[in-house]
């Protein structure tokens, strides 16, 4: 980001002498410069932050997929007479509580 925050200074005469002429700095050119960077990185941060709390929930949507995921197998299990009902029940109020 490069803004220019100087101004050019006009030329006059004084006295035989010219005085001016060139640039000098502007403050408030200066000031609107600091205050875009600013909110630059306000903006930054602010996306950083979302980044991380979107990531974190969706690992939790992906772990209570896998929990679902847990319960169907242990049901197929079940079903084909591998676990008893008790063992099934046991196991899925495990998965359900962590």
């Amino acid at each position: 980001m490069n803004m220019d925050t100087s101004v050019t200074v006009p030329e006059s005469n004084f006295m035989g002498r010219t005085i001016g002429g060139g640039r000098v700095n502007n403050i408030g050119l200066m000031q609107d410069r600091q205050n875009g960077l600013i909110l630059s990185l306000a903006a930054c941060v602010v996306g950083v932050v979302l980044s991380v709390v979107g990531v974190r929930k969706s690992g939790t949507a992906s772990s209570n997929l896998s929990v679902a995921d847990e319960i169907i197998k242990l049901k197929a299990l079940m079903d084909q007479g591998v676990i008893t009902p008790e063992e099934f029940a046991t196991k899925k109020r495990q998965f359900i509580e962590s």
